[in-house]
């Protein structure tokens, strides 16, 4: 933000289903950010806590993950979220069209345990190596197709990385 190329209200945001991206959307009601739109895939307890502050303007999801609590104080209070809420068709969820247009900040994590010392920090390691690359990757596939053909370049893309996983 200091050099200019991100806005105050940042990209949307993309989070990944967990305790991580719960803390890290939980940590951005102490930011300087507002006005914060998310173009996720899962809407979790992280995003209504945004809505709470006020920080989160709008999202657009394809399904909740809630905890019973969250999932609580979403129906209590369904007209203050109504609008501001849009649940789109999974098809849609990582089509390069969208991500081409909007741009986002992905935040994706999987952190895997195993009772083995060696083995759990590789999984970690390899954990974090694709939840930092992947968003990086699906861009530049999309980015490298041609327009008819950016949802045959993603799944291709898809196709050749989730046989290495």
């Amino acid at each position: 933000m200091a050099k200019g190329q991100l806005p105050g209200n940042l990209l949307p945001l993309q989070s990944g289903v967990g305790n991580i991206a719960n803390a890290v959307l939980t940590g951005l009601i102490d930011s300087p950010f507002d006005n914060v739109t998310a173009y996720t895939e899962v809407l979790q307890d992280g995003m209504l806590d945004l809505f709470t502050s006020g920080k989160l303007r709008m999202a657009s999801s394809t399904a909740f993950s809630l905890s019973p609590e969250a999932a609580h104080a979403l129906n209590a209070d369904i007209d203050r979220y109504r609008e501001r809420i849009v649940l789109r068709p999974q098809e849609m969820s990582n089509h390069p069209e969208p991500i081409r247009r909007l741009g986002y900040i992905a935040m994706n994590g999987m952190i895997e345990a195993d009772n083995l010392p060696g083995i759990g920090t590789r999984v970690v390691l390899w954990d974090l190596h694709m939840g930092f690359t992947q968003g990086i990757f699906a861009t530049l596939a999309a980015d490298a197709a041609p327009l008819d053909l950016g949802g045959t370049a993603c799944g291709m893309f898809n196709l050749a990385t989730g046989t290495q996983s």
